[in-house]
């Protein structure tokens, strides 16, 4: 289970489950979309538009997955280019206006800078209090500040990574590099 930016296995049997925890489970194809249909819940499903933030490789792969799904988002980067429809800092507010943040269910922020994604984190829930903030830190300890600032979700880069590569050390199947990971 990842809850609040840390990967924590194995869970007891009295482990409790809350609105941000993130379970990791491993099966075949049919067992997974079986726990699927069990555990999503009517408020996870399509709750407005999608805006990415940051189209770097990190935002590149969530707009892949995100296509991959039938999902339409919209992109804002500082850089233009053949995968953002807005150009512009995500930490400014009329930026967010523009992409649409008043309207949107889920914000994605793939930025390469921490203090950036806590900036806009803060400018992105005062703009829309009920909006999904899910923000990726570069900085582990800089995880407990984005779920501060307001973020529903937080992954640290470094913290996925290390642990996928400690997993194959020590031979346990949590994850691995080569694994097509679905979060449910």
């Amino acid at each position: 289970m990842w809850s609040r930016g840390t990967f924590q296995s194995p869970q007891p049997p009295d482990v409790r489950f809350d609105t941000r925890s993130i379970l990791v489970v491993t099966g075949g194809e049919s067992e997974l979309d079986r726990l699927k249909a069990m555990t999503l819940s009517e408020g996870r499903h399509r709750r407005g538009d999608v805006i990415i933030a940051g189209m770097g490789v990190v935002g590149r792969e969530v707009s892949t997955a995100l296509s991959n799904a039938g999902f339409e988002y919209t992109t804002v980067d500082l850089v233009e280019n053949s995968t953002t429809d807005g150009v512009g800092n995500a930490t400014e507010r009329q930026v967010l206006r523009v992409a649409g943040i008043t309207d949107a269910g889920t914000m994605v922020l793939a930025l390469p800078d921490d203090t950036a994604t806590i900036s806009a984190t803060f400018a992105i829930r005062e703009l829309n209090p009920r909006i999904e903030i899910i923000a990726r830190a570069n900085e582990r300890e800089n995880v407990s500040k984005v779920y501060r600032a307001g973020a529903d979700y937080v992954l640290s880069i470094a913290a996925v990574s290390g642990r996928m590569l400690a997993s194959i050390v020590l031979d346990e199947e949590i994850l691995s590099p080569d694994t097509q990971l679905k979060l449910v």
